[in-house]
């Protein structure tokens, strides 16, 4: 499964412990972040992410200069995504349908446009409910790394619906497995 996660998701991720989970699946995830998001907006973590991608845990793409691609990364901007976001749909927009990753992003406007563009987007909880669903992570795992969202429910990077973890779990599952049956 390959992932191409915007900056909020990834520093989401990483503060939560979820990017942890990930990097010890080498073979049955692999993480993509547009060159905008690896080289400028993560620009603090240049470090972390020169040894992710050393090791091959993290791939960088980047979009070129007159392609389809990067036109379709100028119509992004125009549309209100950021650099990063609107590079990373543009990037995953170019490759075959049945190859494109499942992008990961915190920002509502941005899965809007993937999805608009033919790409499967979630947020980080809806992430690991994947994650869950294809049998790569227990949700008592999860529950255990996001166990504080509990004790208070507008912690950063928590989704808007956000009540306590058991309710908005069973919540964004079964609309994850409605969505599967309307495709």
């Amino acid at each position: 499964m390959q992932l191409l996660i915007d900056a909020d998701a990834y520093l989401c991720l990483r503060k939560w412990g979820l990017l942890k989970v990930l990097l010890r699946m080498p073979g049955e995830v692999s993480i993509v972040l547009a060159g905008y998001v690896a080289h400028h907006e993560l620009n603090d973590l240049q470090s972390e992410l020169g040894e992710f991608q050393e090791s091959g845990a993290v791939l960088v793409q980047d979009v070129k200069a007159r392609t389809p691609a990067y036109r379709l990364f100028r119509e992004l901007q125009n549309k209100g995504a950021d650099k990063g976001e609107a590079e990373s749909i543009a990037w995953a927009n170019g490759l075959p349908k049945g190859s494109r990753p499942l992008f990961v992003s915190q920002d509502v406007h941005a899965r809007q446009l993937a999805r608009g563009n033919g790409l499967e987007a979630v947020d980080m909880f809806d992430l690991a409910i994947h994650l869950h669903e294809f049998g790569l992570v227990e949700k008592s795992e999860v529950q255990s790394l996001l166990a504080s969202w509990d004790d208070n429910p507008h912690l950063a990077c928590q989704p808007s619906d956000f009540i306590k973890f058991d309710e908005t779990w069973s919540r964004h599952l079964s609309a994850r497995r409605q969505r599967a049956r309307v495709r």
